[in-house]
């Protein structure tokens, strides 16, 4: 899907032949050929709409586990190169089947735009960049706060302030980044945390609130496996310096931020209130869900000016994977030929929500 200055590309599985949608048994267990698939899916998605790889300014990759990441890095060194020039995410999550790899990504439509604002190195990201910037938005690679990147300290693991003392560190760490791009934390756009326990969301928001200030910003907050080490892992996306922000926080429903033309819609549940009788229908009803959420998100985008069939990207989070097939026949249903870039992340959704979704509109 193409808006404005960037190509936005939907989810590449590893688990399928690279010329079709087939799933190949054969893939089972073996990392390095889901990479070169996944990776190879979204190189041709973009070639065929007249860009390259080089033109990627953020890059985001759903797993099946951590453990085999010096695998997937070597694979995406070989097409991206080292330190690829694009801002990155990688977390684990509930995936399908046999596939241990999705990959997502936003582009530049003109791959001159691109421009590295901050090196990964600086940050102990020896793989990426820590920020990147294309036309009006810039977009920051994912921070864990298992060590501290400014000063090799480690930090808390695995006991009871990990929780604190971890998500204190990737927000100081994030308004660090924000800071050598010459921006503050009134530029954030958008916010996404992944958290290993999902009931810890409300800790999340209040130490992002503290360290990076009052500031609004669209956000979704999700309970993931993450897999490694780590309690939390956070990305940001923010508009370029002299870029006009604009919020619209004054009504019931998600938190939607506008720039450059652009609307970022933060989370939009499937369940959202006590369980009372009207909303009995919903329960262990993903469908129903789905549809709900949409409506939110439609709700959402009219209150800004947008609407439903302008939206360029979305993503689903499923308390069952296995829902993904018949979310994406529900979607084709609403959009029509028009249907966006979308990503399915399985999820630890806490019940009795069902699904989840978040958006970019124009």
């Amino acid at each position: 899907m193409r808006a404005g200055p960037f190509l936005f590309v939907g989810g590449c599985d590893g688990h399928r032949e690279l010329d079709c949608d087939r799933i190949v048994p054969e893939l089972a267990g073996n990392a390095k050929l889901q990479c070169e698939n996944a990776y190879g899916r979204l190189a041709r998605a973009l070639s065929e709409a007249g860009s390259s790889a080089g033109a990627v300014v953020r890059l985001d990759h759903v797993t099946s586990s951590q453990d085999w990441l010096p695998i997937r890095q070597s694979v995406r060194e070989r097409i991206f190169h080292k330190p690829a020039p694009l801002a990155s995410t990688g977390v684990a999550v509930r995936m399908s089947g046999i596939n241990m790899l999705t990959v997502f990504a936003i582009a530049c439509a003109d791959a001159g735009m691109k421009e590295v604002l901050v090196p990964g190195p600086r940050y102990g990201m020896a793989n990426i960049a820590a920020a990147v910037r294309c036309g009006p938005l810039v977009f920051v690679s994912g921070i864990r706060g298992v060590v501290d990147p400014r000063n090799g300290r480690a930090v808390a693991e695995e006991t009871p302030d990990a929780f604190a003392a971890q998500t204190r560190v990737v927000y100081d760490v994030i308004a660090s980044i924000l800071g050598d791009c010459g921006l503050t934390s009134h530029s954030i756009l958008r916010i996404d945390s992944w958290l290993r326990d999902g009931a810890r969301a409300a800790e999340d928001e209040a130490i992002c609130r503290e360290v990076l200030g009052p500031v609004p910003y669209a956000s979704t907050r999700t309970a993931l496996p993450l897999s490694a080490r780590g309690e939390t892992e956070v990305t940001v996306l923010a508009a370029s310096a002299g870029v006009e922000k604009r919020t619209y926080d004054d009504q019931p429903g998600p938190t939607v931020t506008s720039a450059a033309g652009f609307h970022f819609v933060g989370e939009c549940r499937g369940f959202d209130g006590p369980s009372t009788t009207s909303n009995l229908a919903l329960i262990a009803n993903p469908q129903a869900q789905l549809s709900r959420a949409m409506g939110v998100l439609n709700t959402a985008l009219r209150a800004c000016g947008s609407e439903l069939s302008k939206t360029v990207r979305l993503e689903l989070y499923l308390r069952d994977i296995y829902f993904a097939d018949a979310a994406q026949a529900m979607l084709r249903e609403t959009f029509g030929d028009d249907c966006p870039a979308v990503v399915m992340i399985g999820a630890d959704l806490q019940s009795p929500v069902e699904v989840k979704l978040n958006a970019i509109a124009i």
